[in-house]
């Protein structure tokens, strides 16, 4: 479970995220922290958080955002907040890092459904876009519905299809949380 101070990394994807303040810190009130996502890094896929709010400050560089349908730049000092429900996706078209703070509220197991997907990435479980397969994907996205989804195809699609491949990927030992692999001076 992330704690403060704590880094994960989607090197395929070119994200990083640093973990100023858990949901658990926050009393689930909020997850605050850092993004660096890497030159050309093409972030996550369009996906949907039905009930959280997102706000990201870029620090410095140009974050490329598509927000319920609308490309846009987003600048060094400029903010780009997402509402619930709203389909979003944000990548780096630049060589350039952009560096970014977050607030996202409220936490839910966010930060938990980001370690076990990243965790996958580290472990080599992942597509070149930094994404696990439908398979290993099913158990977490079943148990995060929640937290987010993608923005296609429409929900109900999503669940049929994950449902049935969570059953089956449980039945090989798939798991709906993986903890990523920190590297703690305590353990």
């Amino acid at each position: 479970m992330a704690k403060a101070g704590d880094v994960i990394e989607n090197p395929l994807s070119g994200e990083k995220i640093f973990f100023d303040k858990t949901g658990e810190e926050t009393n689930g009130e909020s997850l605050c922290g850092r993004i660096v996502l890497a030159p050309q890094g093409i972030g996550p896929p369009e996906h949907i958080h039905p009930i959280i709010e997102e706000r990201f400050k870029v620090v410095s560089g140009q974050l490329h955002a598509l927000v319920n349908g609308k490309e846009r730049m987003v600048s060094e000092g400029e903010e780009l907040i997402v509402p619930p429900g709203t389909a979003h996706r944000w990548w780096n078209t630049t060589d350039d890092e952009v560096h970014i703070e977050y607030v996202v509220s409220p936490a839910l197991p966010l930060d938990r459904f980001l370690e076990s997907v990243f965790a996958l990435v580290q472990a080599g479980k992942a597509n070149k876009k930094g994404l696990p397969g439908p398979l290993r994907m099913a158990p977490i996205l079943q148990k995060h519905w929640d937290v987010l989804y993608l923005a296609n195809p429409p929900l109900f699609i999503q669940k049929i299809v994950m449902g049935v491949l969570a059953v089956v990927a449980r039945l090989i030992g798939y798991g709906d949380e993986y903890r990523y692999p920190y590297k703690r001076a305590s353990e």
